[in-house]
């Protein structure tokens, strides 16, 4: 009978050939679940980076909201509304814009993604042409229509940008659902924006034209389409604190106000106070979405860091067993 080709090895050689084949898979095993959690790590830190920019590009969208609603009703008055307000909005837009500019350079999006850094790029330059929309509004040269077309434009590719940056980044579990209230709650916000950007127009002017009730109506029926998917994404807390926030009478009076404007086609007067009024009550709605908003991002931060710090406990537990496993399997050797 032939001999094994083992037969000559000695019985500590043998037991040790035997063990070395499955340490060699756990090795193996280890090294590829410690190259998973670095991944993980990498794609938590890079969701931290993302969920800043977010949160900075929306500080700027507040504030090039307030500011557009302050400007329309400037002019939309014939300068006697809002003549305080809008150098101090104006002020908290270049604040907004310096943290923006700073965040879109530290991440880096030509590394990311080069057609969103291009849209990324193209919106910074864009962000820069509101020097020249306020210099028209200081020559009075610029119409209310003119302001809200152009102030929600750099809105809508603000959000836009924003909302393709999070989802093009894959994200799981808690921290999708989290990104799909953020991102309609953000969208909400905008509509809501609008909103008092075109009754600021119409009850500064202390008129309004039909074309601006239409899409007054439309707008406040986008708000409560996002609205409602945000509550079936969001957490009862935070879904509640919203809803809390806005009171009964809040709703009512904000009824009112869009009926008043609604029958004013049929002659019906608005007070000279009405202007001030809507800004200061669907200013507070805004701020409630806002609060959402950044509850929402401090949650995304949190999930991200969690992340982060399981994955690095992972691989660094996936690291160790790897090199015990190797150690235990020269030893035996």
């Amino acid at each position: 009978m032939r001999k094994s080709s083992f037969h000559h090895l000695s019985i500590g050689q043998r037991i040790g050939l035997a063990l070395a084949f499955p340490v060699v898979a756990l090795v193996a095993l280890s090294l590829w679940s410690a190259a998973d959690r670095y991944q993980a790590l990498v794609d938590n830190q890079r969701a931290l980076e993302l969920v800043g920019f977010a949160t900075a590009a929306n500080g700027l969208v507040q504030a090039l909201q307030l500011e557009r609603g302050t400007a329309i009703g400037f002019v939309s008055s014939g300068e006697s509304l809002f003549r305080d307000e809008v150098p101090q909005r104006q002020q908290e837009t270049d604040r907004a814009r310096a943290v923006f500019s700073v965040t879109a350079r530290d991440l880096n999006l030509r590394a990311f993604d080069q057609a969103l850094d291009q849209q990324a790029t193209a919106t910074g330059r864009l962000v820069e042409d509101v020097e020249s929309w306020r210099d028209e509004l200081r020559r009075r040269a610029v119409s209310p229509s003119d302001l809200l077309a152009r102030y929600g434009s750099l809105v809508e590719k603000l959000i836009g940008l924003t909302r393709q940056l999070l989802l093009a980044h894959q994200m799981e579990g808690d921290v999708a659902r989290i990104l799909g209230a953020y991102i309609r709650v953000m969208q909400a916000k905008e509509y809501a924006g609008l909103e008092r950007a075109v009754g600021s127009m119409g009850f500064s002017a202390r008129r309004f034209e039909a074309a601006d009730l239409a899409r007054m109506v439309e707008l406040s029926e986008r708000q409560n389409l996002y609205l409602d998917e945000f509550r079936l994404y969001a957490d009862a807390a935070t879904a509640r604190e919203l809803d809390q926030g806005w009171t009964m009478r809040d709703a009512a009076e904000l009824s009112a106000m869009r009926q008043m404007a609604l029958s004013s086609l049929g002659g019906r007067p608005i007070g000279q106070g009405d202007a001030a009024r809507w800004f200061e009550l669907t200013s507070k709605r805004i701020d409630l979405m806002r609060r959402s908003e950044s509850n929402l991002a401090d949650g995304l931060i949190r999930q991200a860091r969690q992340g982060v710090r399981e994955a690095l406990l992972a691989a660094a537990w996936g690291g160790l067993l790897a090199a015990v496993a190797l150690i235990a399997t020269l030893l035996v050797a």
